[in-house]
């Protein structure tokens, strides 16, 4: 996603990201790519800081709120003239993952998204690794069914909303007699 309101500028980020095999969404200014980014999978956002209705730091830190403790990584790299040790401090802080000066080389550019698209990569593994354990730290590995861990904090949250409700709770119990003939017989996995 390219957020760029001066048009030679955003054309040839377009053009440029596109002949490298990206596929781009251009938005002339702040509030057109926040739309574009609620509507579609984005990964990359490159966004100049100056611009009309809403700036790249705003964007930067609507980018961050929307994102905070999703399972959705998204790298953000602001594109400026500006170049002091504040402002980058500043983009940084807005949200920003990276800081590229106007104007800018094409191998620059291209190093820090390949940079951006590993960072990305790495941190989708770590979620799917993390959503993993949870499924497998809450599910019985022989049926996939939740463990007693699972089922007593499911139990918890049904008990308080129950009583705030004021409405009662049940649990069913079942129990299979001489399980362990029928284990000992048949096997574990029948």
């Amino acid at each position: 996603l390219i957020a760029e309101d001066d048009n030679v500028t955003r054309r040839m980020l377009q053009r440029t990201l596109e002949n490298w095999g990206h596929t781009v969404t251009a938005t002339q200014n702040g509030d057109d790519a926040w739309q574009a980014f609620l509507e579609q999978d984005v990964r990359l956002v490159i966004t100049d800081w100056i611009m009309p209705s809403m700036d790249g730091l705003e964007l930067c830190q609507r980018i961050r709120t929307h994102t905070t403790g999703s399972s959705h990584p998204v790298y953000i790299m602001l594109l400026t003239s500006r170049g002091s040790v504040q402002d980058l401090a500043a983009g940084l802080n807005a949200g920003a993952d990276d800081f590229i000066s106007k104007p800018f080389s094409q191998d620059e550019l291209r190093a820090r998204v390949q940079a951006g698209e590993r960072i990305v990569t790495l941190q989708q593994e770590l979620i799917n690794a993390r959503e993993e354990m949870e499924r497998l730290a809450l599910t019985d590995s022989l049926t996939d069914m939740f463990n007693r861990r699972a089922l007593i904090e499911i139990m918890r949250k049904d008990e308080d909303r129950c009583r705030r409700q004021g409405k009662p709770i049940s649990l069913v119990l079942g129990d299979i007699d001489n399980f362990k003939w029928i284990n000992d017989t048949y096997g574990h996995q029948t």
